[in-house]
């Protein structure tokens, strides 16, 4: 977006400046508003619609995957009725629905794959607000689901800005898939390195669920946290190497014809 000021006119009020974008005036502005409203508009607050669309990823996705997403993992354990909107049957439907709620929103916290996750993610919603809510706002939950589709439509739109992984390019975005691989991996890894006898006591699924129980306890949280951690910077590393090979040999090939030519 661009600025095309006019000249002052006669009365010394100023002809009002057009915006330019993409190259046609689409559009005019007057000129800035007084100091005393630009207060009140904090207006000297600095402005970032990429810092902006970064908080808004990491808020939308973190609260999704950890408030409803790993919740989920309970009807693995326990076998309870799972809703099945689409007639697909109740257990892939809930595999589809962790495939959103925890894979699409780890992609949308890292900015990787922006709009993909977002678009999963709006579907999501889409279908728990109309097939499960049948779209009445009076139901419970029909309300967080439309919040959530608005901000998810959003960043289908907007990218996931400058912060991301999209926008890094490169090696970059390849470590921030494999990162986000990583941090979904290492707790349910960090399974089989607990004791025996934990393990003889306790099952997977029963692991999954119980995230906080396992972090509070002295017992477990050490090993769960170390194998965690290890598996994500471990996975990042070598999809960042990985990456840079690859971008490596990208460049060769693309200047590889240019240089035969010269």
């Amino acid at each position: 977006m661009q600025w095309d000021p006019q000249p002052l006119s006669p009365d010394g009020r100023g002809k009002p400046a057009r915006h330019i974008f993409c190259g046609v005036r689409v559009g005019r502005s007057y000129p800035p508003m007084k100091s005393s409203l630009r207060v009140i508009n904090f207006n000297f607050v600095p402005r970032s619609a990429d810092l902006a669309l970064l908080f808004l990823r990491v808020v939308l996705g973190l609260s999704l995957l950890l408030l409803h997403g790993w919740g989920k993992f309970s009807y693995l354990h326990n076998g309870a009725e799972f809703p099945n909107p689409l007639g697909i049957g109740k257990y892939p439907t809930l595999i589809l629905t962790l495939f959103a709620e925890i894979f699409c929103s780890a992609l949308l916290i890292g900015g990787v794959l922006t709009r993909f996750a977002a678009a999963v993610l709006l579907f999501t919603m889409g279908v728990a607000f109309f097939q499960v809510q049948h779209g009445d706002f009076s139901q419970p939950g029909a309300e967080l689901a439309a919040l959530y589709g608005f901000g998810f439509a959003t960043l289908l739109i907007s990218g996931g800005g400058r912060f991301s992984a999209d926008a890094a390019g490169g090696p970059y975005g390849l470590a921030g898939m494999a990162a986000v691989a990583g941090g979904l991996a290492g707790y349910p890894i960090s399974y089989f390195f607990q004791s025996s006898n934990y393990q003889a006591a306790v099952t997977l699924p029963g692991y999954l669920i119980s995230l906080r129980a396992v972090l509070a306890a002295d017992s477990t949280r050490t090993t769960a946290i170390l194998v965690w951690s290890a598996t994500f910077l471990l996975l990042a590393l070598i999809g960042f190497l990985l990456g840079r090979v690859l971008h490596r040999r990208s460049v060769v090939t693309a200047t590889a014809p240019a240089s035969a030519g010269a």
